[in-house]
């Protein structure tokens, strides 16, 4: 697969020749160029190094939640409460 995107950047590096032989190894093992399990990689890396983004608003609805809960005692929100709150609708207001 090559990609032509003007908005993609290249990354270098250097590996010792243990290393390269390894994953040139590993790559065609697989059927993979270097370059797509180098992408490959790169994409596990970030998914197990990236944290959430606290200023995504899905941590403002989670913490509308919890503090609703809270007022509750603990009691959890019944599945319609839930749909009531999270959507800002009276309870009991269905859109159905």
């Amino acid at each position: 697969m090559s990609n032509t995107n003007s908005d993609t950047k290249v990354v270098q590096t250097e590996l010792n020749p243990a290393e390269y032989a390894r994953f040139r190894r590993l790559a065609q093992d697989e059927g993979k160029s270097l370059k797509e399990a180098l992408r490959e990689a790169a994409a596990e890396y970030i998914d197990a190094h990236d944290e959430p983004d606290p200023s995504d608003p899905l941590f403002a609805v989670a913490d509308e939640m919890a503090e609703l809960n809270e007022a509750r005692r603990g009691e959890p929100l019944a599945p319609d409460e839930l749909d009531d709150a999270l959507y800002e609708r009276p309870h009991g207001d269905d859109d159905e």
